[in-house]
């Protein structure tokens, strides 16, 4: 279970992350 989570964790952190670089674009732009 715990990887199962773990899992869950890493797919989320990685759509902050590219909501993050859209922000980012958008600010550059």
């Amino acid at each position: 279970m715990l990887r199962a989570e773990s899992e869950e964790w890493g797919l989320y952190i990685e759509f902050l992350e590219f909501l993050k670089s859209l922000k980012d674009g958008s600010k550059e732009e």
